[in-house]
């Protein structure tokens, strides 16, 4: 993740409020065009969400209470993208290649290992609840 992403995702993540697009820039002394290009990507990794509000032009942007899923659901993806490529190579390898093959196998079988563990964290992850519940009673308040 970029950096300027990344400080856009710890501001929304410790603030917990919806932060109006130019009060991002002005926050974090970014350029307008950095702000944009770091919230589509933060939004396409579900981290962020867009909210507008009645009579105000301006978009504004809060921590997703999905995001801790949304980064592990877009690890997963990746992890298993480069899990298939690699097991597409393995298969193209002639039977004689014994030394590729191998070394081939037991890359597989480490992004296997990475997909298992990914899998395994988002069926523990309690955060998604704890998110949910802080803006449930931020909104009652």
């Amino acid at each position: 993740m970029p950096r300027s992403a990344g400080r856009v995702f710890g501001l929304l993540l410790f603030d917990g409020d919806a932060v109006a697009f130019s009060d991002l820039a002005r926050q974090l002394g970014m350029s307008r065009g950095s702000v944009s290009s770091s919230v589509r990507l933060l939004e396409e990794r579900g981290v962020v969400r867009r909210l507008g509000r009645p009579g105000d032009r301006q978009d504004y942007f809060q921590f997703a209470s999905t995001a801790f899923t949304g980064l592990l659901d877009g690890a997963m993806r990746r992890t298993m993208r480069a899990r298939d490529q690699i097991g597409e190579s393995l298969n193209a390898l002639p039977e004689g290649a014994a030394g590729p093959r191998a070394r081939l196998g037991a890359y597989l079988s480490f992004y296997d290992a990475i997909t298992g563990g990914l899998s395994q964290a988002r069926e523990r992850l309690p955060c998604r609840d704890m998110i949910a519940q802080t803006e449930k009673v931020e909104e009652d308040e």
